[in-house]
């Protein structure tokens, strides 16, 4: 008697939630019917122009050379120089990343 009353207990919840996922079913058919739109802001539709700037950008990027000797030069030279093992070294750093990480 007992598993009778739950088998049916159970049997009506599974008729329950049978009917939810067929109303959802039918819900969802009806949207599928209805016509999507899309429109642009005046945003999007400038952003043409700005994308030409970041080709032209790209264009000069480009064009810089990979390497940049002048700057592996300045640094060799304080690596020579012992700059990098120096305490004005040490300070400027503790202080650019004091600035950087907004601890000032």
């Amino acid at each position: 008697m007992r598993l009778e009353a739950i088998k049916s207990a159970i049997v009506a919840d599974f008729r329950k939630y049978d009917g939810v996922s067929k109303k959802e079913d039918a819900k969802s058919a009806n949207v599928a019917k209805k016509s999507d739109k899309a429109s642009l802001s005046s945003e999007a539709r400038t952003a043409g122009g700005v994308s030409a700037d970041i080709r032209a950008l790209s264009a000069r990027v480009a064009a810089e050379p990979e390497i940049r000797q002048d700057k592996i030069d300045s640094v060799r030279a304080k690596l020579q120089s012992g700059y990098y093992n120096s305490g004005e070294f040490a300070e400027n750093l503790a202080s650019r990343l004091i600035r950087d990480f907004g601890f000032q």
